[in-house]
């Protein structure tokens, strides 16, 4: 039933007017002062001028809210990254769902969105993201088909299809950069070019958006706790439905470090060369500031599960403990223009008294 659903809707997509106007945005709100109450619409494909006009949108009003809903499409990547990084400037939540006109000034919402192509990648853009169980976040090739018809056809020469070729090496690099930049994991890009270029996209599976970090609210981690560890204590928290752990330990008040537990495709030491080739350091960015952390151990269990911890000082380490989200990303190069490797997560954090709680016992 809901593969029927989500292909109506490509459908509609594809036909209606988000398909063939330019993304329009609106302020718009269910008349009542309640919490989230109002939110910022944004329907139709993307286009070269859109970032200018969210800018210009911005600008114009006085907005205190903070979540953007999201419908469309279009094939403006870079457009897209442009227009998902002011998402990331304004601090927004980005939730798929469309906005129904009720009445005069009274708007609803519902959750029954689509997001494809451009709108994708620009979604990313979010400090905080969710897509609902009933709306579609689709995956498409962003690049590459056309050249390939084009070779295989014979109807492109090789000076235009090696130009052609650095240009298309260009862009992935731009996208894979942004991914990480905005804490969705790379892997995503791997299957998004896996896509026939003929078809619209592929709704990613809830596993998928979660996995991929794409949807960091509603994988967030739950309440810290204490685990006996030596003669004091390590704070451990994890996520519902990726399974990925954090945790925050010291050791007699001096060495403080921090590491993650999840499930991983990729090989141990793929995922290490993200880290090696950046002088074995990763850069956590948190609403509380930047950690610098030195790499310390990678470990992968009999089960398959990857363990990475970080070493960090003591005013890091009081930053970390008091943060609500972290994110983490690596990305190196071994020559000139070639990524390596990159690699992200982003994690939603609660409860902080319990790490800090955790961090006072270190120290006494």
């Amino acid at each position: 039933m809901f593969r029927t659903i989500i292909a109506t809707w490509i459908s509609l997509l594809a036909t209606g007017p988000a398909a063939s106007e330019p993304m329009v945005f609106a302020f718009v709100g269910d008349a009542s002062a309640r919490p989230g109450c109002c939110w910022i619409s944004a329907e139709g494909d993307i286009t070269a001028e859109t970032p200018s006009a969210f800018r210009a949108f911005m600008a114009d009003h006085d907005i205190s809210v903070r979540t953007i809903r999201l419908h469309g499409g279009g094939v403006d990547h870079d457009a897209a990254m442009e227009l998902g990084r002011l998402f990331r400037e304004y601090d927004l939540t980005t939730i798929v769902g469309t906005s129904l006109r009720v009445i005069d000034d009274i708007w609803a919402f519902t959750e029954e969105g689509v997001c494809a192509g451009a709108c994708t990648l620009a979604f990313m853009g979010g400090s905080a993201r969710r897509v609902p169980q009933d709306a579609a976040l689709l995956a498409s090739r962003f690049i590459g088909g056309s050249l390939e018809d084009s070779l295989q056809a014979g109807s492109v020469g090789t000076e235009a299809a090696a130009i052609a070729r650095v240009n298309q090496q260009a862009a992935t690099g731009r996208i894979v950069e942004y991914l990480v930049e905005m804490g969705v994991d790379p892997r995503f890009y791997a299957l998004a070019v896996s896509i026939d270029p003929a078809l619209p996209g592929a709704a990613l599976t809830r596993d998928q958006v979660l996995e991929f970090g794409i949807d960091n609210i509603s994988d967030g981690a739950g309440r810290w706790r204490a685990v006996p560890f030596g003669n004091g204590f390590y704070a451990e928290t994890t996520t519902p439905h990726s399974d990925r752990s954090v945790f925050l330990y010291c050791i007699g008040g001096t060495d403080y470090f921090v590491a993650f537990h999840f499930p991983y495709v990729a090989a141990t030491e793929e995922v290490r060369a993200a880290f090696a080739l950046g002088g074995d350091e990763a850069t956590f960015t948190t609403d509380r500031g930047t950690i610098t952390g030195r790499v310390r151990d990678f470990y992968r269990s009999e089960d398959g599960r990857l363990l990475i911890s970080f070493s960090i000082d003591g005013r890091e380490a009081d930053m970390f403990a008091g943060s609500h989200r972290i994110r983490l990303n690596a990305i190196g190069s071994s020559e000139p223009g070639a990524l390596a490797d990159p690699f992200a997560i982003s994690i939603p954090l609660a409860n902080t008294n319990l790490p800090r709680n955790v961090l006072r016992v270190c120290r006494t």
